[in-house]
């Protein structure tokens, strides 16, 4: 039997922010919804190494040249 309570949640975050990683996919509703690419480019420029790349349905943002491993506060493995 197929649970169906995580594509009912999945549902109500349509147009959110599902995560942030390394990887951060943002829905073109959801981009424009925050001022459109233009202006979330502009916010994040202070920050070199934030990297976006459209796409025909939203954005990708890439949060620096390679992830970071490990946990906060811990020695890198």
């Amino acid at each position: 039997m197929v649970d169906p309570n995580p594509h009912i949640e999945s549902l109500r975050l349509l147009d959110r922010i599902k995560g942030v990683s390394w990887y951060t996919v943002l829905g073109e509703s959801f981009v424009r919804q925050l001022g459109g690419s233009d202006r979330l480019r502009g916010q994040m420029s202070p920050h070199r190494d934030i990297v976006f790349h459209s796409y025909s349905n939203g954005l990708l943002i890439r949060a620096g040249a390679v992830p970071e491993l490990g946990g906060r506060g811990l020695p890198p493995p």
